[in-house]
């Protein structure tokens, strides 16, 4: 058989040897047609040839079909390269064989200047290095530089299949000479970092694997260069990429000579990994960070035993919808956590969106591991978190407000009110952020917090905050106080009160907000166990206005003050009945004509719409109606005097029809209330102002004239009765026509109209 064997490979090489002589002609045509003929006779050949022949055979023809390399017909180099990657592929004998073919690809490949200009040509070259990296495995350690120039060009060749087979070859050279290899291996990594953001996908792929095997059997002081690139890597639109990047990092983790200097970069790759869209992903990356914290675990075993051996309970107050991480995982995090969490800030207000949505996401795993550990580091978080939490993102936001209830968990409701209650403002997000502080903390902790946490609250600097958000998120940190703590808030339900009546008053008809405010005051009076909210303005009505005294001499209509006070006389109810003397002396000093033309209108309408069916008034109406609605009827210029009259009028109108007028402590200020109205009635611009005067006359000319000393008053009020009889405005004339019954009724039954027959019509 051997002897068969040998014929057939003689046989052979006499048909072949007519071709080979023909590629030396100059004819091009004859070399290519010489070229196809010899594949065509050694096509099959390895399968009936021994290994011994076949080896034979290849030497034979190795070197001219490695001249037909550099021919110039591109067919003839591509049929060489063709054969040539057979004799690779199949023959025993390769170190001879690549002692001929890499400096001769290194001349075609490797210079500055390419000289293969086929893209088909150049594929099968590299395909063929990489089958004889394959083959020879440390062998290969000879020609490493040679390699290594090679690479250098095709790794950036602009053919991506080209790209794609360079990367497979610089991984398995690293992989089979990893001892000669970290001498070279940073020649590779520019190559390969220029490549990773190439546009197919499947190239970035084989490029990410590429950078972990040169790193990991290279110069692992790499990892510097290349981590940011890995990182961008992350924000990949295609999985596979994303998943290359997390199996690197995390073999990285578990294997890199030299990873103990690396975890602070290594540890964000893996982690972010665990919060990716993609279940298979996010399986790949828990299991290689599994791998990893029980591997460091296990090397570090002895320092860790006593917290082995003495491990605490699992926390009572931990997350429902999380999964706690293995100790080793954990212990991880917390010993690289100084260097992990500054760059992780930065990027979380980062202005690409993309990046905010992963630094949110990996934060929150990051405190997952960190638990209590994160103490130290509150300073550097909350700064950060207040501005993460007003992120326009909604994706990044809800992680925010998942790490802060996760800072509520681990770290002593003590601790974290200590660090951010003296720097908390109005300033946007800080609200928002205490209150997903208060939603983590359990209430075994938060409970003897609740006074200094209430007094920060209730202070002026924070409840009398305009904006809107700002007032949504205070009374968000109430409700969620009176959530969680329950009962235990009522040794601050002052505070509390203020606090949501403060916000009643300057949410200027929010629906959202008062809905809210009107659910916490609901809330806070079942605490109370008492039947509906007004209760709570007897509990603390009168403290409120005792504090809101020291600075009512102060107020304009802008006054946070002002609203509150507003606030408690509208909604007060029965609980301001035996409070007249603590607010009425603050209704008259802001009715002076002297105070803000606004806060008066407001005080009118107040009491127009709220008490004048009451009762409120009997006590102090004398005062009311003297230092309040006659000094605020003398007539001034101007629009808003007019619009001041008008109020006060209505005020009276709304006294007067709850019958406050006929009271016999009023009676001798009605004759001057009577001069001013009859001045209105001639001289006011307001057609509203005339007609309501006309109407406040017709219901208290019967007791203006049981006050008055004689009848020449009575005898002034037709000329000007009469007068407005020719009103411009038919509503007005009416009104007059009206008062003219309660006019004549005035009169005495013993008058005598002889006597004062001059006044007749």
């Amino acid at each position: 058989m051997a002897k068969q064997a040998e014929n057939s490979c003689e046989r052979l090489l006499h048909v072949i040897s007519r071709h080979l002589s023909c590629l030396k002609d100059d004819d091009k045509i004859v070399r290519k047609r010489s070229m196809e003929s010899i594949k065509k006779e050694l096509s099959g050949k390895q399968k009936t040839l021994s290994v011994k022949e076949y080896d034979k055979l290849a030497l034979v023809l190795f070197k001219p079909f490695l001249k037909c390399i550099c021919d110039p017909v591109e067919r003839v180099r591509e049929l060489s390269a063709e054969m040539i990657h057979d004799f690779v592929e199949n023959s025993s004998n390769l170190e001879e064989i690549s002692s001929y073919l890499i400096p001769i690809f290194v001349q075609r490949l490797g210079l500055q200047e390419l000289l293969e200009t086929s893209e088909e040509v150049r594929l099968l070259e590299v395909q063929t290095l990489t089958l004889l990296v394959s083959r020879l495995q440390d062998k290969m350690a000879c020609y490493l530089n040679d390699m290594i120039k090679i690479l250098v060009q095709t790794i950036e060749d602009q053919y991506p299949e080209v790209k794609k087979t360079s990367c497979i070859c610089a991984s398995q050279l690293a992989r089979v000479i990893p001892a000669h290899f970290h001498m070279q291996s940073e020649s590779l990594i520019k190559p390969l970092l220029r490549t990773v953001s190439h546009q197919h996908a499947k190239v970035r792929a084989v490029c990410v694997k590429a950078i972990g095997d040169v790193v990991q059997y290279g110069n692992n002081s790499s990892v510097n260069d290349v981590i940011s690139h890995l990182a961008q890597r992350l924000f990949d639109q295609a999985p596979i990429i994303r998943q290359a990047v997390v199996c690197v990092a995390g073999r990285w983790l578990s294997e890199l000579p030299d990873r103990y200097s690396f975890f602070s970069k290594l540890i964000p790759l893996v982690m972010t990994g665990l919060t990716d869209e993609l279940p298979n992903i996010r399986e790949d990356a828990e299991n290689q960070w599994k791998y990893a914290g029980q591997k460091y675990l296990d090397e570090n075993e002895k320092e860790v035993k006593d917290q082995l051996d003495f491990a605490k309970p699992y926390p009572d107050h931990y997350p429902s919808e999380a999964v706690r991480p293995t100790f080793g995982c954990r212990l991880l995090v917390k010993r690289h956590l100084y260097y992990i969490l500054p760059a992780l800030l930065r990027d979380l207000d980062d202005w690409v969106a993309a990046t905010r949505i992963k630094s949110a996401n990996l934060l929150y795993v990051l405190l997952l591991h960190s638990e209590e550990s994160m103490t130290s580091h509150l300073e550097k978080l909350f700064p950060a978190l207040k501005h993460a939490v007003c992120d326009e993102e909604r994706e990044v936001v809800e992680k925010v407000q998942k790490s802060a209830e996760l800072l509520g968990y681990f770290v002593k409701t003590e601790t974290w009110s200590h660090v951010y209650l003296p720097t908390l403002s109005t300033s946007p997000g800080a609200l928002l952020l205490l209150a997903f502080l208060i939603g983590g903390s359990p209430r075994t902790e938060m409970s003897p917090c609740l006074p200094s946490l209430a007094d920060v609250l209730a202070s002026p600097d924070i409840r009398y905050t305009v904006n809107s958000s700002d007032q949504l998120w205070l009374a968000t940190c109430v409700e969620y106080l009176l959530m969680i703590c329950g009962d235990d808030c009522i040794i601050i339900s002052y505070q509390l009160f203020i606090i949501l009546l403060t916000i009643q008053g300057l949410a200027e008809g929010d629906e959202k907000i008062l809905h809210q405010v009107g659910n916490c005051l609901s809330r806070l009076a079942d605490i109370h166990q008492v039947e509906n909210v007004h209760k709570l303005y007897e509990f603390h009505s009168k403290h409120l206005l005792q504090h809101l005294k020291t600075s009512h001499q102060l107020w304009t209509v802008h006054s946070p003050e002002w609203a509150v006070f507003h606030t408690v006389i509208s909604n007060g109810g029965p609980a301001l009945e035996n409070l007249t003397q603590e607010w009425m002396p603050m209704v008259i000093a802001n009715l002076h004509p002297s105070k803000d033309p606004n806060l008066r209108l407001k005080l009118f309408a107040l009491f127009s719409a709220n008490l004048n069916s009451q009762g409120y008034l009997d006590a102090h109406l004398e005062t009311f109606l003297k230092d309040g609605i006659l000094v605020n009827l003398v007539w001034h210029a101007g629009r808003t005097e007019s619009a001041m009259r008008t109020a006060v009028v209505s005020c009276l109108w709304a006294l007067v029809q709850a019958e406050k007028l006929e009271s016999k402590t009023v009676a001798l200020q009605l004759p001057q209330l009577l001069n001013l109205l009859l001045s209105l009635l001639d001289n006011d611009d307001s057609t509203s102002t005339r007609l309501m005067v006309c109407k406040v006359l017709s219901r208290i000319l019967p007791a203006v004239a049981t006050s008055l000393d004689d009848l020449q008053k009575l005898h002034k009020l037709y000329p000007v009765l009469l007068k407005r009889m020719d009103d411009v405005c038919d509503d007005v004339r009416l009104a007059a026509m009206k008062v003219f019954p309660a006019y004549f009724q005035s009169f005495p039954s013993g008058y005598n109209a002889t006597l004062y027959a001059a006044h007749r019509c």
